[in-house]
């Protein structure tokens, strides 16, 4: 008696389960008669005419000129050496770096500048004058008790004007 009893009641929620099972494939097949796709069709591909190249008419379109603006040549300022290897702190903007002191070594003056919420910044730097800081080119012309004075090369429409900047101790 006791088998039996356990055979029914392992049984029992086959059946529960396959009777739902059914009711909810009528309900899915009701769904489906009355269901109908609002796709629009797919608009026909325009046709547009091969354009022969030849290489004395046009630039190559692969190369690196067609990626660079046109110079009018009327520029103010000599533009900065590209070519040079940048240095350290030219990879943060102005506005990120802080004057926190100054240090005497061997007869020359060098500043020390901290960098502020940038990723890649760590720790203390020291500059000198010849170094370049921040994003514009900025040439180190002079470092004094209370700023390191700067001078920046920026390109204001093709055009390279010079500007001079400073950096100025932040007092804690």
């Amino acid at each position: 008696m006791k088998k039996t009893l356990l055979i029914m009641l392992a049984v029992l929620p086959v059946v529960g389960c396959s009777l739902a099972q059914e009711d909810l494939q009528a309900w899915m097949d009701r769904e489906a008669e009355s269901m109908k796709g609002n796709v629009p069709p797919v608009p026909p591909l325009k046709h547009f005419p091969p354009v022969a190249f030849t290489e004395t008419e046009a630039v190559s379109p692969f190369s690196d000129s067609r990626m660079t603006p046109e110079q009018d040549g009327m520029q103010t300022g000599g533009a900065p050496d590209q070519n040079r290897p940048k240095e350290p702190l030219e990879a943060f903007p102005l506005e990120s770096m802080n004057m926190v002191g100054i240090m005497r070594r061997h007869g020359a003056v060098h500043a020390l500048v901290s960098v502020s919420g940038m990723p890649g910044s760590n720790g203390l730097y020291q500059v000198k004058v010849g170094n370049y800081i921040g994003q514009d080119y900025g040439l180190v012309t002079a470092i004094s008790e209370e700023s390191i004075t700067l001078r920046e090369m920026v390109n204001q429409d093709g055009q390279w004007e010079e500007r001079t900047n400073q950096l100025l101790l932040q007092q804690r």
